[in-house]
C-alpha cells in the first residue's frame, strides 16, 4: 500500500499563519474588551468578547493541527513551530498570574 502524504508544507505554514491570527485576535479582543467595559460611553464589551472567543478557538485548532502533523511525522519543523505559536498564549497567562501574585 502506498503512502499518501504530503511534502508540501502548506499545512504546517497554514497552522503558523492561523496561530498568528489567532494570538493577534485574542490581544485585540482583550485590550479593546477592557476599553469597552470601562468606557460607559460605549455599548460595553459584548463583541470583544465574541472576538477574543474566536481568536482562541483558531489557536486551539492550531494546537490540535500540530499535534496531528506532529503525530504524522511531516514537516516536524514547522508542526513543532506552530505548536509553540498556539502554546503563547496559555505561557502568557502563567506569566501574567506569576507577576500578580507578586
Amino acid at each position: 500500500m502506498t503512502s499518501t502524504t504530503s511534502t508540501s508544507p502548506t499545512r504546517p505554514l497554514l497552522g503558523i499563519a492561523l496561530a498568528i491570527a489567532g494570538i493577534s485576535l485574542m490581544s485585540w479582543g482583550f485590550v479593546a474588551g477592557i476599553d469597552a467595559a470601562l468606557d460607559a460611553s460605549g455599548s460595553g464589551p459584548g463583541f470583544f468578547v465574541a472576538v477574543f472567543f474566536a481568536g482562541a478557538a483558531l489557536v486551539i485548532t492550531t494546537a490540535v493541527l500540530a499535534t496531528i502533523g506532529l503525530s504524522r511525522g511531516e514537516h516536524r519543523g514547522l508542526w513543532a513551530g506552530s505548536l509553540v505559536l498556539s502554546a503563547l498564549p496559555a505561557v502568557a497567562i502563567i506569566v501574567l498570574l506569576v507577576r500578580a501574585r507578586g
